[in-house]
């Protein structure tokens, strides 16, 4: 049982022996439910303390617009947020992160950015969270240029950049183009003392992907491995494991054994492909469909399907040789 369920229980226990509950029950209540995820129901026990004559407090219009975020509805966090200063509370640092994520995960980075400038008319200073939710919200814009202006505004604040914040301007470098700006700022990470996630070989993999720089791409792969990150993914030569990649990753995976067939680097075997079949995503499969597809749009070696099993597929020993007979006559 999570903590959200324990807390709903103890105050369901309460109505039942006809204890009312207080601004701090529901502002407890609100925060379970939206730390455990629960976001509507953390929203609809808000709405329902207007009816029970209790006035909010500032955790718990902290934790609704935090269920706003999680659930998607920016305009809600605003209007809570605007709900609190007319009720005379002062948003807190915590209450704008939340505002500003809510509004940058959803596309609204000039309202993210407004908010920012807010908060520090205000007299509150931005922390590092906040910061890098406005670069994500930027991100998200493709407003690339304000996403560095805030990062270039890091040293003046005294604040120090973490692995969150280079790999969202990473990815904030994706949409427009601006692969070099990306690569540079992957390469200065670790001499600055940032140490690489897998998170930031997966977004400098897509971003150089999306600029069709596939052999910085496969070169970056590489160096992940060596660093211990997709070991699986090619740990035999007969073997692809795409597991837990990203579709960029798993596309560069694939044309790295492909570009090693055609130098000879790698036998011309049977090789199988494992995709998995989406069991951990978070919506519909996507992988399965991604190698697949890449490798038909190529064109690659012929897929010889599995029966029974769709999370695996097999490229056979002839249809490799076959492929690279064809690659050398183009």
């Amino acid at each position: 049982t999570g903590q959200w369920e324990k807390a709903l229980e103890v105050f369901n226990d309460m109505e039942r022996h006809s204890v009312e509950p207080n601004v701090f029950t529901f502002s407890a209540l609100i925060s379970a439910c939206e730390k455990g995820g629960q976001w509507k129901q953390a929203l609809e026990i808000f709405d329902s303390m207007e009816s029970r004559w209790v006035k909010p407090n500032q955790i718990a219009y902290c934790s609704a617009i935090s269920a706003c975020k999680t659930g998607g509805d920016w305009e809600r966090a605003l209007g809570l947020l605007r709900s609190m200063e007319s009720q005379g509370l002062d948003p807190s640092i915590w209450v704008y992160s939340a505002a500003i994520s809510a509004c940058g995960m959803n596309g609204q980075w000039q309202k993210a950015l407004d908010l920012l400038n807010e908060m520090t008319g205000l007299g509150l200073a931005p922390d590092l969270t906040i910061l890098n939710a406005a670069i994500s919200a930027c991100g998200t814009g493709d407003q690339w240029r304000t996403a560095m202006e805030l990062f270039d505004s890091f040293e003046t604040r005294k604040i120090n950049p973490d692995v969150v914040t280079y790999n969202t301007l990473i990815h904030a470098c994706k949409a427009p183009g601006q692969w070099q700006e990306a690569l540079q700022l992957f390469q200065i990470m670790e001499s600055r003392g940032t140490k690489r996630n897998v998170d930031s070989y997966a977004g400098i993999i897509e971003t150089l992907e999306a600029a069709c720089r596939f052999d910085e791409a496969r070169s970056v792969l590489l160096e992940a491995r060596q660093k211990g990150f997709y070991a699986q993914v090619l740990s035999s030569p007969l073997r692809v494991d795409l597991h837990e990649c990203t579709s960029a990753v798993a596309r560069t995976a694939l044309r790295l054994v492909l570009a090693e067939l055609q130098q000879g680097d790698r036998v011309p075997g049977e090789i199988a492909v494992v995709t998995g079949i989406g069991n951990h995503s978070a919506r519909e499969p996507v992988l399965p469909e991604v190698a697949r597809k890449f490798l038909r749009d190529l064109p690659g070696p012929q897929i010889t399907e599995l029966p029974g099993n769709p999370g695996r597929f097999v490229l056979t020993q002839a249809s490799v040789s076959l492929w690279l007979e064809t690659e050398k006559r183009v």
